[in-house]
C-alpha cells in the first residue's frame, strides 16, 4: 500500500542510493552487496526468474567473475532497469 501511494518517492530514493554507490571511486564487497540488495528491494520483477539476464548480472556483482570496469557497466545497466 505504501509503495503504491509513494511509488515515485520510493523510486527516487532507490535510484539515488544505487547511483551513489555506482559513482564511488573504489567499491568493496559491502558496496556491491548494498547495490544488489537495493536493486532487489526495488525490482521484484526479475528476482523470481533466476534465468533472467538481469538476475544473473545483479548477483554477479558480488563475485570475482568481472573486473571493476565490467562491474561499472553492469551497474549502469541495472540503474537503467530500475529507471524503467
Amino acid at each position: 500500500m505504501v509503495r503504491k501511494k509513494y511509488f515515485e518517492r520510493i523510486k527516487l530514493y532507490y535510484l539515488n542510493k544505487i547511483e551513489e554507490i555506482s559513482k564511488l571511486p573504489e567499491r568493496d564487497y559491502k558496496n556491491y552487496y548494498d547495490f544488489v540488495d537495493l536493486v532487489n528491494s526495488f525490482t521484484n520483477t526479475f528476482n523470481n526468474n533466476s534465468e533472467s539476464t538481469n538476475y544473473i548480472l545483479n548477483y554477479a556483482l558480488n563475485s570475482n567473475k568481472f573486473e571493476e570496469y565490467e562491474k561499472s557497466n553492469i551497474m549502469k545497466h541495472l540503474i537503467e532497469v530500475v529507471k524503467d
